[in-house]
């Protein structure tokens, strides 16, 4: 997503704060997107923090599911961008 596109998605020209969740599991992910929405705010990135990669797929899948028209940003730690964006292509191509 470019600059344009980002600011077209958010109807903004000027900066957007989204939420950061350091996730532990699904339900802690579920209850901090639901507050991020309470509380206004335009979107979120789930971030991997305590556990490796291969645990936060599933979450962000069943994030996807429940919100599905929520802006989410995905951030995996300790990994470069050679190995999270096939990773993340691979979940744009089967809808998520």
């Amino acid at each position: 997503m470019n600059r344009y596109d980002f600011q077209q998605r958010f109807d903004t020209s000027g900066p957007v704060i989204l939420s950061v969740t350091h996730v532990l599991d699904a339900e802690h992910a579920q209850r901090n997107i639901e507050i991020a929405i309470g509380g206004g705010c335009p979107g979120v990135f789930l971030i991997n923090h305590y556990f490796e990669k291969e645990k936060l797929i599933p979450i962000i899948q069943e994030m996807r599911q429940m919100f599905p028209d929520y802006w989410i940003g995905v951030n995996f730690l300790a990994v470069t961008g050679k190995f999270a964006f096939p990773i993340l292509g691979a979940l744009q191509a089967n809808g998520v």
